[in-house]
C-alpha cells in the first residue's frame, strides 16, 4: 500500500520536519493562496515540536493551514485568517471540530494555523476547511482527504 513520503508545506521548513509523510495541497480563491496538509506529529523535529507546543506521537495528527495574500508577482505575503475545521472519518458522516491555533514565526515572516487530533493506523480522515482571510468577507471552503499510517 502506498505510504506518503513527500512533504511540501510552508510550515515544514519552519518546523524542520525530520521525516516527511504527507503532501501539500493548495487552492487559489479571490487572489489568496491557501496551503494545507495533514501529517502525523511523530514526523516533526523534537526541538521544534517542543518550541511550538506540538505533541509528537504516532497516534496524533496535525493539520497545517497557511494563507498568502494577493500579489502581482507570484506568492503574496502571509495573511492572517479565520480558520474553521471539521473532520470526519468515513464511513461516519458525523464531523468533529478541530480547534486551530495560530503560530507566527516573525523571523521567517510566516503565519500558520495548526490543529492536532488523534489518529489510528490506516485511518482515512476528511477535513472540511473554511478560510476567511483577515479583511475579507469571502470564505473559501476546501476539503482535504488524508490517510494516516502509524506503524513502521
Amino acid at each position: 500500500m502506498f505510504r506518503f513520503r513527500a512533504l511540501l508545506l510552508p510550515l515544514g521548513v519552519a518546523l524542520a520536519i525530520s521525516a516527511p509523510v504527507g503532501a501539500e495541497t493548495a487552492t487559489s480563491a479571490d487572489g489568496y493562496q491557501i496551503h494545507y496538509n495533514a501529517i502525523p506529529t511523530a514526523t516533526l523535529n523534537p526541538e521544534i515540536a517542543s518550541e511550538f507546543k506540538i505533541l509528537r506521537s504516532k497516534r496524533r495528527g496535525m493539520l497545517n493551514v497557511g494563507v498568502r495574500g494577493p500579489s502581482e508577482q507570484g506568492m503574496g505575503e502571509p495573511t492572517r485568517a479565520r480558520i474553521e475545521v471539521e473532520a470526519l472519518t468515513p464511513p461516519s458522516t458525523e464531523a468533529t471540530r478541530v480547534p486551530m491555533r495560530e503560530i507566527t514565526i516573525p523571523e521567517r515572516g510566516t503565519v500558520h494555523y495548526v490543529g492536532e487530533f488523534p489518529i489510528e493506523e490506516e485511518q482515512l480522515m476528511v477535513f472540511r476547511i473554511a478560510v476567511t482571510p483577515e479583511g475579507s468577507d469571502q470564505t473559501t471552503e476546501v476539503e482535504l482527504e488524508q490517510q494516516f499510517f502509524t506503524e513502521d
